[in-house]
């Protein structure tokens, strides 16, 4: 018996997500339930003032960061068993990870799924069937 090696796809999850701007901070504090708060800058006097951000209540945050949404951050809700769960993902991050149209990817993997059926029916004709032919094939490893 050989190793059967198959491809999978990660299941795609749909989470609401918006954007974090200077224009919307209040609302998106509103509603993720967190809080519009300010620390000031650290730059030695090169950027002196305040960042503004929204601190998200985050379940399992690894750091502080992660709970913290400031401008350019995207605040995401998805489904979980006890109600909405929020995340924060930077920019970068977030687009690297989600994609707008989630039927853009569901289009992909059902692509994907036809073209391995399709592979499968065609291996499934190569086959010799039982009884179609009268000729026995054998196949041999040796080299003659």
């Amino acid at each position: 018996m050989g190793l059967k090696i198959e491809k999978y796809v990660r299941k795609p999850f749909a989470v609401e997500a918006v954007e974090v701007t200077k224009d919307n901070i209040r609302e998106v504090a509103k509603w993720c339930g967190g809080r519009v708060q300010r620390h000031r800058r650290r730059d030695y006097g090169y950027r002196e003032g305040y960042d503004e951000y929204v601190k998200v209540e985050v379940r399992k945050p690894l750091n502080e960061r992660q709970t913290r949404a400031y401008y350019g951050d995207w605040v995401l809700a998805a489904e979980q068993n006890e109600g909405s769960s929020f995340k924060v993902y930077t920019k970068q991050a977030f687009e690297g990870s989600f994609q707008k149209h989630v039927e853009d990817m569901m289009a992909t993997v059902e692509r994907m799924e036809k073209r391995e059926a399709n592979e499968a029916r065609q291996e499934e004709d190569l086959d010799f069937s039982e009884g179609t032919s009268d000729r026995t094939v054998v196949f041999t490893n040796s080299i003659h």
